[in-house]
């Protein structure tokens, strides 16, 4: 994952986190929960969320994340709770596909966030060897 898609997860979460933060106390039993789909956007929204959230990473330590795909029961139970998922993108890891697939079913009621909504902020993506990054 590039520098400038972290850099764009980190305005984008702040954001949104603000948003959802506004009249919340920073109890433990009123933080907002947040579910990162991988590890070094954790750090972000840990940063940028400080005592108002709770950051829960979906993949267990150690695990691919090119390859790590839960049951359907394992990733509801694991987002449970969430008021925030935030990805790198919709079809770059195969959890975040079937996270894409759950909130068209209606099972995950969070919001999602990711590369293309830190492109409508107006970050903009850089194309390394015909991806964006």
């Amino acid at each position: 994952m590039s520098i400038y898609r972290v850099g764009g997860a980190a305005l984008l979460s702040a954001l949104l986190i603000l948003a959802l933060l506004m009249g919340h106390a920073s109890t433990q039993e009123s933080r907002v929960l947040v579910v990162v789909t991988a590890g070094p956007l954790a750090s972000v929204v840990k940063e940028v969320g400080g005592e108002y959230v709770n950051v829960k990473e979906i993949l267990p330590p150690g695990a691919d994340p090119h390859s790590y795909e839960p049951s359907t029961q394992e990733l509801l139970s694991l987002i449970g709770g969430a008021s925030l998922i935030v990805m790198t993108g919709p079809h770059h890891l195969p959890v975040e596909e079937r996270i894409g697939e759950l909130v068209k079913e209606g099972l995950i009621r969070a919001r999602v966030v990711d590369y293309r909504d830190y492109q409508k902020e107006g970050l903009r993506l850089l194309e390394i060897d015909g991806s964006l990054n």
